[in-house]
């Protein structure tokens, strides 16, 4: 048997600092440590922030899809009938649903409401009040309430049933 034994080939180039000096050294190791984990902290920061703003960026996108702003501008009705009112001059004159008295409802096509005055969606109601008289425009007619639109308020009058005495 024959042992051969390897010798390790000498370096070509070697520092003149050793290892123990190098590390012995004043700040030398530290400040080199605490710039790179500085770096990396930044660098995992900035990484971070990509990602948030990617997300919020498909989060948006998402939404806007989902729900999307449709805005719409209502053409008028060229063949209603006008306010009977509406050019007169001066202040509003005040209306509350006690004033309205609807007798009885019709719910067929079109629907009507008699209020000492046959009525249907649309059509207009002067009503003679203390201070003077005042417009209101039927809106909407379902079974046992109608609405009135007087200005920019909305007025819900019931149907108020009436019984006849004396049976």
């Amino acid at each position: 048997m024959h042992i051969i034994e390897r010798k390790p080939q000498a370096r070509l180039l070697q520092s003149a600092v050793t290892n123990a000096e190098l590390q012995s050294a004043p700040g030398a190791t530290h400040q080199g440590s605490s710039l790179s984990s500085a770096r990396g902290i930044v660098l995992i920061g900035g990484i971070i922030l990509l990602f948030l703003l990617l997300a919020v960026g498909v989060l948006y996108w998402i939404q806007s899809e989902r729900y999307p702003v449709v805005v719409t501008i209502g053409v008028p009705d060229r063949g209603a009938p006008e306010d009977p009112l509406g050019k007169r001059a001066g202040p509003l004159v005040p209306v509350n649903p006690e004033m309205l008295h609807v007798s009885s409802i019709a719910l067929g096509n079109p629907r009507l409401t008699i209020d000492g005055t046959r009525l249907a969606e649309g059509d207009w109601l002067v009503l003679s009040t203390h201070l003077g008289s005042a417009s209101v425009r039927c809106i909407q007619i379902d079974d046992g309430i109608v609405r009135f639109r007087h200005g920019g308020e909305m007025l819900s009058a019931k149907l108020h049933v009436v019984e006849k005495a004396g049976h």
